[in-house]
């Protein structure tokens, strides 16, 4: 997303309202790879650069940890960037550099997105998970003799349990 501050004087605001599209990479989890964005932001000259403030709200669907059904989250960041007018060449890749009075917000915008992906999601706190054996989701109720079977490895703790 270009941004032009051309013409703006000290303590000026440009405000920024968008919809912006982000492809996410599949580590991160998500259920659908592209996420779009509302995009409220307010840059003002400060300086010799530019102060970003503005909140970056998406929706977007993951996978539960524990029973893999998709669950929604939804994301409400805050933006807040010094951006520096440039001199020459970009010395810092930490810095958001404003050159010729043109800048491309893009790449802040998906970081404040990125950083407030969870890394674990849960459809909900008492989630049960899946079963371990067969791969039913427990959410849905009881299932079958699979809960009643016994590792035969641990019979032999299960006799000793019904004797205590």
């Amino acid at each position: 997303m270009i941004i032009s501050l051309k013409n703006t004087e000290e303590g000026q605001a440009v405000t920024v309202n968008a919809i912006e599209t982000f492809d996410v990479p599949e580590s991160y989890g998500l259920t659908e790879n592209a996420v779009s964005c509302d995009v409220r932001a307010t840059i003002v000259k400060r300086g010799d650069g530019y102060d970003m403030k503005g909140t970056i709200a998406a929706r977007v669907f993951l996978l539960c940890a524990r029973c893999l059904r998709e669950t929604v989250f939804d994301i409400l960041a805050e933006i807040d960037e010094r951006l520096i007018t440039a001199a020459g060449e970009d010395i810092d890749d930490d810095v958001i550099y404003v050159k010729n009075e043109v800048i491309d917000i893009k790449p802040a915008l998906k970081a404040a997105l990125l950083l407030n992906i969870p890394m674990k999601t849960l459809c909900g706190d008492d989630c049960k998970g899946l079963c371990e054996k067969c791969g039913f989701n427990l959410n849905d109720g009881a299932h079958g003799d699979c809960e009643k079977e016994i590792d035969p490895r641990l019979a032999k703790l299960s006799q000793i349990q019904k004797e205590v």
